[in-house]
């Protein structure tokens, strides 16, 4: 996983759905009573989508926020097929 996490990182960063994947900024093992644990280091999230709805009635998402989150997420699939 930390491999391809690295290769990720570097892989084609002008296609246009690398900003859309998460990236690793760094990583570490954590040594606890249930062994060693290697935890990844990214940028902070917003906000969960649940909380982000809730800003409009109904808790119902804009046709057009849909289909712009829509997008990334399949650009970024992309990026992770190539």
């Amino acid at each position: 996983e930390l491999d391809y996490l690295h290769y990720m990182r570097t892989y084609s960063p002008s296609h246009p759905g690398y900003s859309h994947v998460i990236q690793l900024l760094d990583y570490f093992y954590h040594h606890g009573p249930n062994g060693r644990h290697l935890c990844l280091v990214t940028d902070a999230m917003a906000q969960d989508l649940s909380s982000f709805a809730g800003q409009w009635k109904n808790r119902r998402l804009p046709v057009s926020f849909v289909k712009q989150a829509t997008r990334q997420v399949l650009l970024g699939l992309e990026y992770l097929h190539n």
